[in-house]
């Protein structure tokens, strides 16, 4: 940027992009599981308890992988990277429909 120029800097922009786009994501995926909650625990016959303790181990994951994922996109080839995320990430929703038990939501979480 150069020296006295007026305005916002463009990487602000982008950033805020970015933060809308992460959190419609999130946002969305974090709210259904409500929704879903009490079909879902019915029909396997777990309690919510179970449920939500199964997903919490999933946010808790997401949590501590974080701070390591970070250090992992700035060193390495991030397309790669993101790519493999987003598979990985897709295949563990998938593999929810494959769940029978509490402990195989936990698993997978």
């Amino acid at each position: 940027m150069a020296q006295g120029s007026k305005g916002v800097f463009y990487g602000w922009y982008v950033v805020l992009c970015g933060f809308f786009i992460m959190f419609a994501g999130f946002s969305i995926i974090n709210s259904l599981h409500s929704l879903f909650m009490v079909p879902v625990t019915d029909d396997l016959g777990i309690s919510r308890t179970a449920f939500s303790i199964a997903l919490s181990i999933a946010g808790i994951g997401v949590a501590v992988a974080s701070p390591f994922m970070g250090k992992l996109l700035a060193k390495g080839n991030m397309k790669l990277i993101m790519s493999i995320c987003v598979i990985m990430a897709g295949v563990g929703f998938m593999s929810y429909s494959l769940a029978n038990s509490a402990l195989y939501f936990s698993i997978v979480g």
